[in-house]
């Protein structure tokens, strides 16, 4: 997975390093796709709710 915000790996949009507000984002929306795999893409929607 990747962040949408940076599209760097390895973390969530609201857990980016790089926003100023240091993220607090209710929903996500990742979308990934696998090298090596022309068809395979993979959509992830999430909500957190405290």
């Amino acid at each position: 997975f990747k962040c949408y915000y940076c599209q760097e790996p390895g973390h969530f949009k609201k857990d980016c390093p790089r926003r100023k507000d240091g993220g607090s984002s209710s929903a996500q929306v990742i979308v990934d796709e696998e090298e090596g795999y022309e068809s395979v893409e993979a959509l992830i929607v999430t909500s957190w709710e405290p």
